[in-house]
Parts: C-alpha cells; structure tokens; sequence
C-alpha cells in the first residue's frame, strides 16, 4: 500500500523521463504530494549525498573514524570559525541548529537541503548556467515512509507559520489531519537527529528547520539527515539494501511487514530526469510564477 496520493508514474518505475516540460508539471497536476519532498540537481549522475558524506568519501575516510570526523567538524566551527566571524552559536544542547547554521555557512553536515515544491527544485536544477548542457534530475522522496521505517511517528507536513500542520498516518493511511499551536518542534527533532545519530539507520530522517526565517519560509525548505554516514539516500532504489533500524526511546515501533514488505522503491525514492533542452522553457516559465533566484534567495 503506498503512503500517498499516487504521481503520474508507470507503478513500479523509480526513474522517469517526461517527454516535455509541459508533461513534467502535469505529474504534479492535481496530486496529492503531502508526503513527498523534493532535491533538484544540476547534473543527472549526482548522488544523493551529504557534504559530510562526500568529504569523507573523498578522503577515505575508514567507516568507524566516521563519527570522530563529523565531531571535529563541529568543534573546529564552534572554537574557531565562529567566533572569528562573529557566528552567533546556539545552546550547548541544541545540536540540530548548531548542523543548520554550519550547513548555512558551507561546513560539511549530514543534512541535505530538500524542499516541499517540486518547481522549486527543478528551478535549483536548472538555475546553474555551469550545468546548462547538462540534464539535471529531479530527486523524490517519500519523508512519510522513511520517518515510519525508522521507527518515528508520522507527523509530517508543516506550513511555516508557527504552528504545524499535523497529518498522522498509520501505514499510509491519513488517520488525522489537525492544526497545532507552536509547540517545541527544535527539541522533537533534536531527539530525531540523536536517534540517527545513535542508531544510525540506513534511512534518512526528514527535519524540520529549527528556525524559519524569509529564505527557508520562501523555498519551503526542509531537511534530511544522514542516519548513516556509509551510503548515500539513494541507495533506497535497492530495495535488497533496506533495513529497518532500532526506533528511538519514546516513538511507537512499526511493524515491519506493514512498513516495508508492501512497498516497492518507487513508494519510497524516485528520480526524473530534466533535460537541459527545456531549460530555457523551465526557467522562463518558473519567472512567470514568482520562482526566480531573486525571490528564493532575499539577500541575493
């Protein structure tokens, strides 16, 4: 059973290739993406991996120094560059934010930057006139799911005005659709982003940001965090690499066979391929609704 109002793709397709740009937007039309984040890339054989990931990848990194790396990280940028540039840090506790703001500033984190528009990132896709011969893709995941498959209550969907928006699901049926006032969010995914930390599920847990200012508030931004510093988001197109790990203290345990034996990849992960024929089709017809780089980037 799937998690969600279905996209316009072939069933059991995790990759697929519009005719036109026209045919792209009409996948979208009319359906029901609660569930569904959204990664634009500028090039089509990017993986989907974290900066943090990449570096470590790069330098070869040995998988059980990993942890020590991604600590050294921090401390570096808490004792040195942030006092040195005046970066206001956060609380000692508050470990997601201190991941946001060094994410901001271009240090390697395990969060990836998603949104929950899919033009929005397939403006990211093309915006890079580096990458304008190149086709791009359109990376989809099903944030639901992966807070399911590890073990987290699926509560996801906000709407960046102070209170949440919560839609509850019970193996992918929409069980509860309310508001909520403003509550403590920071320390809910605080406690996410221990548990992947601790646990280090192979699935990536989605977070909301810790604060919402007019950059996040116009891009839809949300994040996802490495539970595994090993592999790549993308490696959930293997259905034979899934995993279900530990659930954190505190969250409900799903079961196994209702969360993942139903499903097949495309419930989880797909990617669409933007051919750069379109980009200047995509681009002007993206400035028509508003999404141009002045406008998701106010400081620009």
């Amino acid at each position: 059973m799937r998690s969600d109002g279905d996209l316009a793709f072939d069933p059991l397709a995790v990759v697929a290739e519009p005719a036109s740009w026209a045919e792209f937007k009409g996948m979208f039309r009319d359906r029901d993406t609660r569930q569904w984040i959204f990664r634009g890339h500028g090039t089509y054989e990017w993986r989907l991996e974290s900066a943090l990931q990449r570096w470590l990848r790069k330098k070869s990194v040995p998988v059980e120094q990993r942890l020590q790396r991604e600590t050294e990280f921090a401390n570096t940028f808490k004792s040195c560059r942030a006092p040195a540039e005046g970066i206001a840090l956060p609380q000692e506790h508050d470990q997601f934010s201190l991941l946001a703001i060094m994410q901001h500033y271009g240090e390697p984190t395990r969060l990836l930057d998603w949104t929950i528009c899919p033009l929005i990132a397939a403006f990211f896709a093309y915006e890079e006139e580096e990458y304008a011969e190149a086709d791009g893709a359109l990376w989809i995941l099903n944030a639901g799911v992966c807070l399911e498959a590890c073990g987290c209550p699926n509560t996801f969907g906000w709407d960046y005005t102070g209170g949440k928006r919560v839609q509850v699901y019970d193996h992918g049926e929409l069980v509860n659709d309310r508001e909520e006032p403003a509550v403590d969010w920071g320390r809910e995914m605080n406690r996410l982003l221990s548990h992947a930390i601790e646990y280090q599920p192979k699935w990536p847990i989605p977070l909301e940001p810790p604060q919402v200012d007019e950059r996040i508030l116009r891009q839809r931004s949300v994040f996802t965090c490495d539970g595994t510093l090993e592999v790549p988001v993308d490696h959930l197109l293997c259905k034979d690499d899934w995993k279900l790990p530990r659930p954190p203290r505190g969250y409900y345990i799903g079961t196994e066979t209702a969360i993942i034996h139903g499903m097949e990849p495309d419930s989880v992960i797909r990617r669409i391929r933007l051919r750069h024929d379109w980009r200047q089709e995509a681009l002007a017809d993206l400035g028509q609704m508003g999404i141009t780089k002045e406008y998701l980037i106010p400081s620009h």
